[in-house]
């Protein structure tokens, strides 16, 4: 975990600085600056939590922690999705203000971005249909806090999607110290710490997909160490694919 919830928000927009403003994109798994990657991402996000674009025609869709693309740009760049967009789609994170700065998502007729943490979302309660927050659990200060702010905002027969990466059972052990390889990160879950919290607040919790690591980042492996410009990022990058797994849930209320 980072020493800090500040702290690691710090090094979030130290990390997309990098990419939209230095352009030190070493890895092209990170290169979101380009069309085709945002659309890529959206589409695998959407297959994994088992949701077809057109389930979210005319929907309210909130992305809690989006970052400067989330899924929301993805959808916005589809020319096959046109046809489905839904009614409104609110991006929300603390960051927003940097992001903005970047050009990437922007307001529009269907989107509408928020400077907020997820703890306290700035819309009223049953707002939204679809509720998504992709790689962020683990990056907010109070957990629990958000999914029980996706809940509130949940309507009735609604479906909050979270995504966050989880220590493998082997590395179990590791928690404690691995804020000192992983410093983006304020907490490391297993799968079943963060089954518990979501069971707390959704009577229906379900495992989508576990996905490696190296799936997503084809980069993260041994091989590009010996290569890779930047060999300590490189390191720590293959040390997170052995250590960590991307786990997809489905909640219901």
């Amino acid at each position: 975990m980072a020493y800090s919830w500040s702290d690691a928000q710090r090094k979030e927009e130290a990390f997309y600085n990098r990419i939209f403003k230095a352009h030190d994109i070493d890895v092209e798994s990170y290169n979101v600056v380009r069309p085709e990657n945002c659309i890529a991402f959206a589409r695998k996000t959407l297959e994994r939590f088992g949701c077809a674009p057109r389930t979210l025609t005319g929907c309210v869709l909130a992305d809690i922690g989006c970052g400067p693309h989330g899924i929301i740009r993805g959808m916005e760049l589809n020319d096959e999705w046109r046809q489905y967009l839904p009614q409104r789609m609110y991006g929300i994170d603390p960051l927003m203000d940097v992001y903005r700065e970047y050009g990437v998502l922007g307001d529009s007729d269907v989107t509408r971005l928020i400077t907020a943490k997820g703890e306290n979302v700035p819309l009223p309660d049953g707002a939204c249909d679809y509720v998504f927050c992709t790689n962020a659990i683990d990056h907010v200060e109070k957990p629990e806090a958000v999914i029980q702010e996706a809940r509130r905002l949940c309507r009735e027969g609604g479906v909050f999607c979270m995504s966050l990466h989880i220590v493998r059972p082997l590395w179990a052990w590791a928690r404690p110290v691995l804020f000192l390889v992983d410093k983006n990160h304020p907490h490391h879950f297993r799968e079943d710490m963060i089954l518990a919290l979501a069971r707390r607040h959704f009577p229906q919790v379900t495992v989508c997909r576990h996905v490696r690591v190296v799936e997503d980042h084809p980069e993260f492996t041994l091989a590009r160490i010996r290569t890779a410009p930047h060999k300590g990022r490189a390191i720590k990058r293959w040390l997170s694919n052995s250590i960590l797994n991307s786990l997809y849930i489905r909640c219901e209320p």
